[in-house]
């Protein structure tokens, strides 16, 4: 069974794409141990996301694609929740604003009070993919991940039309490809 960290530790493998790791490294830069760094590798390795490659860990792009957009948001739905400072999210992510120009109201955020940030705002908060997300994207710590994960919750909370919208980045994102299958 898949848990949330296995879709972050994809996520975050896909990232990387070539860039050299070690699952102590990987583990660091995800917040999750590295037993369950190993764990999670093994377990999506089971459900053919990752298979091993002669250059290491290959991530099954379209199997992740699918579950992204499939999966993810009745596996690990939202709830909305009360208003927090926190790190802005879907729709109202930092990367994506100028994407989904989100209608002025509530901002959608990922609780973080541990300490001032610039980019904290006030808004609603919705639980994130796994808890360590708000520390890892945190000042621009890994922006192309924070983009990956913010689009997940694009189709995790947003309507109709934003979550569509999302699925087409995920695809050139993940893919390299547009729905039509145009390389990008």
């Amino acid at each position: 069974m898949l848990r949330s960290q296995d879709v972050l530790v994809a996520c975050k493998l896909h990232v990387l794409g070539k860039e050299g790791w070690t699952f102590v490294t990987l583990a660091d830069s995800i917040g999750v141990s590295t037993g369950e760094t190993h764990n999670a590798i093994a377990r999506c390795k089971r459900a053919g996301l990752v298979s091993s490659s002669k250059d290491g860990l290959a991530v099954a792009r379209r199997s992740l694609l699918d579950l992204i957009v499939s999966a993810v948001p009745r596996i690990f739905y939202v709830e909305r929740g009360r208003l927090a400072l926190g790190i802005p999210t879907a729709q109202h992510a930092g990367p994506l604003r100028e994407r989904f120009r989100p209608e002025p109201g509530t901002t959608v955020v990922w609780a973080y009070e541990k300490e001032k940030l610039a980019e904290c705002v006030r808004g609603e908060t919705i639980e994130p993919l796994y808890p360590s997300v708000p520390e890892i994207v945190r000042s621009d710590r890994d922006p192309r991940l924070y983009e990956l994960l913010a689009l997940i919750d694009v189709v995790r909370v947003g309507d109709g039309n934003d979550r569509k919208k999302a699925k087409e980045i995920l695809t050139k994102k993940i893919l390299g490809k547009t729905d039509e299958g145009e390389d990008t």
